[in-house]
């Protein structure tokens, strides 16, 4: 299947979250906002630290696809895997796939060596 459109992200977000947080809905996907991967990473890390898990992934999410070699996107995101949602199969995946599209060696193991701290505390 084809990925989904701008439109199509758009009212699905919307519809998920309701009327009350449609501005985050702007911002992820709307054309008003310029797709800034920094402006989306405080996004993400503001919404985690408020507890709203779905509206962090969002965001998370969109610093991946603006950016792909920016770290916080890929740790953010799979550390909410890990610690809030109980999915470690999606936060290894993460830190795998933010490996194969960072694009210095530093960001490579600092990646690994999050991806190794997940490994480690399964593993207790």
């Amino acid at each position: 299947t084809a990925p989904a459109s701008k439109a199509e992200k758009m009212a699905s977000c919307k519809k998920e979250l309701g009327d009350g947080k449609s501005a985050l809905c702007e911002m992820l996907y709307g054309d008003k906002v310029p797709a800034n991967a920094l402006l989306f990473l405080g996004l993400a890390q503001t919404h985690a630290a408020q507890g709203d898990t779905d509206a962090a992934l969002a965001a998370y999410t969109r610093v991946i696809e603006i950016d792909p070699a920016m770290t916080g996107g890929w740790d953010g995101r799979a550390q909410l895997y890990f610690n809030k949602l109980n999915q470690p199969e999606k936060a290894i995946a993460d830190y795998r796939a933010g490996i194969a599209a960072v694009d210095t060696d530093d960001k490579k193991k600092w990646l690994d060596d999050r991806l190794m701290t997940i490994k480690q505390k399964m593993s207790e």
